[in-house]
């Protein structure tokens, strides 16, 4: 049974990982599969101990990037286990080296780690200092691979709106964000350091994720309020309701 699942990654084989927030665990839905196996988190072995889990990522490895929400930290697996790899202080914070309950995580082409850090109202970028066999689209790193424990603050609040909740990388490095109450998307291409803002907020205020097709088409969760998904076309202002 399920208890606040939040965050979801579905790999190359349609299996599905899901973070399963009050149970303090992620869980494995292999394809076509009913029940969960845990594999991080609250009643798996030789892991780590999570404390409402919002995001979970794989890399091309197969290995885990979690989001430990209420811990304030992001952990990775490898060949050696389980490890904070930012946001390791042991404390929240505003620091540079700090976060406060984050909630999404994603990472750029080049293995670049962007953080929702929500209750410090900003997106922070974790540089990849260590890695030598990386590939470039989807992530695949080292078992050594390190990333800088300061981060550079990507978005801010007066940039954007108060409480991020989901951010998006495409395979072009354009970075997608999504705020709570604004209900609009910010959008910063590789090469511009405009940001651009999609108002979406004559529809519903209250959206926690979106996901980006590769033709740029843009879909949104807006089930807090209306119960649906929206689906906004690339350079349109057309929404289809979903």
């Amino acid at each position: 049974m399920l208890n606040g699942p939040i965050g979801i990654f579905v790999d190359k084989n349609i299996n599905l990982y899901l973070a399963d927030c009050y149970n303090n665990r992620i869980q494995l839905f292999s394809f076509g599969a009913y029940n969960g196996t845990i594999v991080a988190g609250n009643g798996a072995s030789s892991t780590i101990l999570l404390q409402c889990p919002s995001d979970v990522k794989l890399d091309g490895n197969g290995y885990l990037f979690i989001v430990d929400q209420q811990n304030s930290r992001i952990i990775g697996s490898g060949p050696a286990g389980f490890q904070c790899i930012a946001g390791c202080t042991r404390t929240s914070g505003p620091a540079s080296n700090q976060l406060n309950q984050p909630v999404t995580l994603s990472f750029d082409r080049y293995g670049n780690l962007y953080i929702a850090d929500m209750l410090n109202n900003r997106i922070q970028k974790f540089l990849v200092s260590k890695d030598n066999c990386r590939s470039y689209n989807q992530p695949k790193f080292c078992s050594n691979a390190t990333w800088d424990a300061n981060a550079i603050t990507f978005f801010e609040s007066k940039i954007t709106a108060p409480e991020p909740q989901d951010i998006f990388t495409n395979t072009n490095n354009t970075v997608y964000l999504i705020t709570r109450d604004s209900g609009d998307i910010f959008i910063t291409p590789e090469q511009n350091n405009d940001t651009l803002t999609l108002n979406i907020s004559h529809s519903s205020k209250s959206r926690n994720s979106l996901f980006i097709m590769n033709n740029n088409d843009i879909y949104v969760e807006a089930s807090t309020a209306d119960y649906r998904i929206d689906k906004w076309i690339s350079n349109t202002t057309s929404l289809i309701m979903l």
